[in-house]
């Protein structure tokens, strides 16, 4: 697994595949998407979901049942804005989870070409 924190691309991949990026999680479906959350700290998603896109919000809390989704907005609130860093640290987390899953064949993650 290798980290690539340039400018245009954050990410995590293996040697041999294309750069995953958080915003390929909105390609997941619900399954992968659950068994992503059930690995990953309520203050994390709360930070990555901060800079991700309405599509990859919307997907996350339909996944979650209506009081957790409720609180990770609430946070999200409370939060206020957060510094890029500590937003993309947290969506690295997330990513880097999701392809541990991926490597173990427990989800897959359509990449966009």
């Amino acid at each position: 697994m290798e980290y690539d924190s340039s400018e245009k691309a954050r990410g995590v991949r293996g040697p041999d595949e294309k750069l995953l990026v958080f915003e390929d999680l909105v390609r997941c479906d619900e399954r992968s998407i659950c068994l992503i959350l059930r690995e990953v700290e309520a203050l994390d998603l709360t930070k990555a979901l901060k800079g991700a896109g309405p599509a990859l919000q919307k997907k996350v809390f339909a996944t979650m049942g209506n009081r957790g989704a409720w609180l990770i907005k609430e946070d999200m609130k409370y939060l206020g804005n957060l510094p890029r860093e500590e937003v993309e640290q947290a969506q690295n987390i997330i990513i880097a989870v999701a392809a541990k899953l991926e490597d173990a064949g427990e989800i897959v993650i359509p990449r966009q070409d």
